[in-house]
């Protein structure tokens, strides 16, 4: 694998899906994960459902802010968040992240 590989979104996805896997190992049935960015000059959770690529540096997260469908879009470069835990609405089953 060459360095130029490493950065690609596709090599860079593949980190993030098994860090979120071993995130979501620890959640409870009443927990979910979300990513809290906070380079929007506010703090933004996304409750996000799934994380895909675009090659050569795209990685696109889809989800919700609260009740409102949100996609993110960020450079392989701009990649900095916090995965955190947080309680579920009541009535539905916890979010889990799927891999596009």
């Amino acid at each position: 694998m060459t360095a130029e590989n490493e950065k690609s979104a596709e090599f860079q996805c593949g980190y993030i899906k098994q860090i979120v896997k071993d995130f979501e190992k620890g959640l409870d049935k009443n927990t979910e994960i979300a990513i809290k960015l906070a380079s929007f000059g506010q703090s933004v959770t996304i409750s996000v459902e799934t994380i895909e690529y675009r090659n050569p540096s795209l990685i696109i997260f889809n989800g919700f802010i609260g009740s409102n469908s949100a996609t993110l879009i960020q450079n392989v470069s701009q990649l900095s968040f916090f995965l955190l835990a947080q309680q579920k609405e009541p009535g539905r089953n916890a979010r889990r992240i799927g891999f596009l």
